[in-house]
Order: C-alpha cells, then sequence, then structure tokens
C-alpha cells in the first residue's frame, strides 16, 4: 500500500505499510469537512504519500463533502466543495506520477500546474533560473505538453505565484537587471500574466499581493546558497507581509483589473470552463477560442514589449448570431477594469493590441 515516508533526520513520519495510518489520515480529512465545513485541503508536498492512498483519502473528502450542508450567506443550503489540490513542484511526468496517477489508479484529480507557470513567466520576464523565451508560443506549449501527458479526469490549478517561488514582480525585475528585457512595463506584465492565468479552464489560485502587484523590495537578483541574506532565499522569499490598503494609482488600476478578470470569469462560463482551441498564436500573440456550451471568448495576448498587433477576426468566429451586430472587448489598456462594446466593420472587428496588452472579446448578453 506504500513506504515509509522520514523526515531529513531520519525520524520516521508515517508509514503507509501500516493500515492504521490511512484509516488515521481518512478519518483527519473528513473531520475538518464536516465538522467545520472547510471546502476542501491545499496538500503540500503531495509526492510524499502514495498516489493509491490520496485516491483513497480523496474519496472519503468526496463522501463527508456530499453527505454535509450547511448555510450560506444567502441562507441557501450547500455542500462544502470537498475539493483537494495537490502540490508536486516537478515536470508535467512528475505530477501524473505523483500527483494524479492513471485511469486505473485515480489519485488526486487536482493539482497545481508547475508547468503552464514557468510557461507565463518565461513569455513575460524570467523564471527563477533566468530563462525566458518571450512568445507566445511559450505559453501554448506548455499547454500541450500536459495535456498530452496528463489523464483526461485531470484539473490542473493554475497560479503565478505560491508560497515557494519567487513574486513575479522580482521575476520582472529580475529580466531587467539580465538585460531579457529592454523596459520593465511593470504593470503591463502583471496585466497580462494575470490575464493568461485567470483565462485559464478549472481552477486558479490567486497569492496574496499579486492582485496589486506585490514584489519583494532589493530581490531582483537571484540569491544563490546565501539564505541567511535578509533571512531570505528563492525558494521562500514570496512570504512577504499581507497589504490591504495604501495602494498607489497603478496598483489600484492592475487591482481593478483583476477584480474585474475574475467577474468575467464568474459570468462568462467559457472563461472559466471552456475548451481551447488556436485561433493564431504566434511568436507575438497568445491567441485562443474557449467554448462551454453556448458560451464563447476569445482571449488574446501580445507577449511582446515593442510590437503593436492589429488583430481582425470575422464575426463569423463566434457562432452566436448576436455576434454580428456587437461584442464585448475587456482590455488591459482600460483602466475603468471593465468591458467596451465593440462594432464589426463589416463582417470582422479589429482590435488594436498594444505592445504588452490583453483582450478579452465575448458575446455582451452571455451569463
Amino acid at each position: 500500500m506504500g513506504g515509509t515516508y522520514s523526515a531529513g533526520d531520519g525520524t520516521k513520519c508515517s508509514d503507509f505499510g501500516d493500515d492504521s495510518t490511512l484509516d488515521f489520515y481518512k478519518e483527519l480529512a473528513a473531520h475538518y469537512i464536516t465538522e467545520y465545513k472547510i471546502d476542501g485541503w491545499r496538500l503540500d508536498q503531495a509526492y510524499q504519500v502514495p498516489v493509491s492512498d490520496w485516491k483513497k483519502i480523496r474519496e472519503a473528502v468526496e463522501v463527508a463533502a456530499a453527505a454535509t450542508t450547511y448555510q450560506d450567506q444567502n441562507g441557501e443550503s450547500v455542500h462544502p466543495l470537498g475539493y483537494m489540490v495537490g502540490e508536486v513542484w516537478g515536470g508535467e511526468n512528475d505530477i501524473k506520477t505523483y500527483g494524479y496517477g492513471s485511469d486505473t489508479t485515480q489519485g488526486l484529480k487536482s493539482n497545481f500546474d508547475f508547468n503552464t507557470r514557468y510557461g507565463i513567466v518565461q513569455a513575460l520576464a524570467v523564471e527563477e533560473s533566468g530563462a525566458s523565451n518571450h512568445s507566445g508560443v511559450t505559453i501554448q506549449n506548455k499547454l500541450k505538453s500536459a495535456e498530452n501527458t496528463y489523464p483526461d479526469f485531470a484539473i490542473p490549478n493554475y497560479f503565478l505565484t505560491n508560497h515557494d517561488v519567487v513574486r513575479f514582480g522580482d521575476l520582472i525585475q529580475r529580466a531587467k537587471k539580465l538585460k531579457a528585457i529592454s523596459s520593465e512595463d511593470y504593470f503591463k506584465r502583471y496585466k497580462v500574466a494575470h490575464a493568461a492565468v485567470t483565462a485559464m479552464s478549472g481552477p486558479v489560485t490567486l497569492y496574496y499581493g499579486d492582485e496589486w502587484g506585490q514584489e519583494v523590495p532589493g530581490f531582483d537578483v537571484k540569491v544563490e546558497n546565501r539564505c541567511d541574506l535578509k533571512d531570505m532565499c528563492d525558494d521562500h522569499v514570496s512570504r512577504s507581509t499581507g497589504e490591504i490598503s495604501g495602494f498607489n494609482s497603478d496598483q489600484e488600476n492592475l487591482k481593478n483589473f483583476v477584480t474585474g478578470m475574475m467577474n468575467l470569469r464568474a459570468n462568462v462560463k467559457a472563461i472559466s470552463m471552456g475548451s481551447l482551441t488556436d485561433i493564431g498564436t504566434d511568436e507575438n500573440l497568445f491567441a485562443v477560442k474557449k467554448t462551454y456550451g453556448d458560451s464563447e471568448v476569445l482571449v488574446v495576448l501580445n507577449v511582446q514589449e515593442d510590437v503593436k498587433v492589429e488583430a481582425e477576426f470575422d464575426a463569423s468566429i463566434f457562432n452566436d448570431a448576436e455576434a454580428q451586430t456587437s461584442v464585448a472587448v475587456f482590455s488591459s489598456e482600460d483602466s475603468r477594469g471593465a468591458p467596451v462594446i465593440v462594432y464589426p466593420e463589416g463582417t470582422s472587428y479589429k482590435v488594436t493590441l498594444e505592445p504588452l496588452s490583453a483582450v478579452l472579446i465575448y458575446v455582451p448578453q452571455q451569463n
């Protein structure tokens, strides 16, 4: 049923060869669902538990959630989500092996998608190692790689920053210092990165501070083998103090944009749940159409700092007849953080994508 997992000093932590170990964790995981009505569990270092045991713990949580109800803030009777997401910090093969398992032994159904996160930061800044590839294809290739590797039941959880990696703001500054980018364009890059994450289907995780562009002062260079320096190193520097007020105009503008993206996710189902079709991804653009039932949206990101793209889409790209008369465009360039109505020129829509910008195009009456 599994092996023995130990701390670094050799102390035994859990013996999954002992049935009582699994019974304990099943009971514990279900207890917090039934007694405290939590919605689920984030599972740090999930590779330390055999994937077959994750299946059994997950099923215990799902059963507990289905049997538990409580009144939400609107007075409606609801169930806890029973959601479990694993952290397997590695490539897609490791995430599959130690997180998802296989079709015959389904472990966790959701795991953090480090693979796509590294693609997004490489396309817009640099990753922690300094590697970069500023192209829309970089993001597309990471998504394709995961799709070709993960089992069909996989529900990846997308993110930009977590408590172990470096904040995206510091990676922007690091990219400038490494001369990987010419212009910092700090808040533009942050907006496009947020658009990339929040336009993905499935659950997303927004790390505190990223909504207003937080960075760690003085951490724009990689700290190697000197974790005593200001008590920081690359694997935990993002655990900084949170802030909820006192933002400047750029920070407020970014926060408004993130709020707008989240509102769109809630109201345009194709964003949060749609299947994805490429419509023109290239060196400059990450461009896809997402479809969920009658809901449709075009997501287009310009990842270049010095290229303006005049994009044109025939209205027939939408199945909805309403798209022949008007669409809503939500743009990172609009400081109001709200969509605007755009009308076709003939039978097509023309949209200007400024350097480092994002647009979402959809039929406005969708809900």
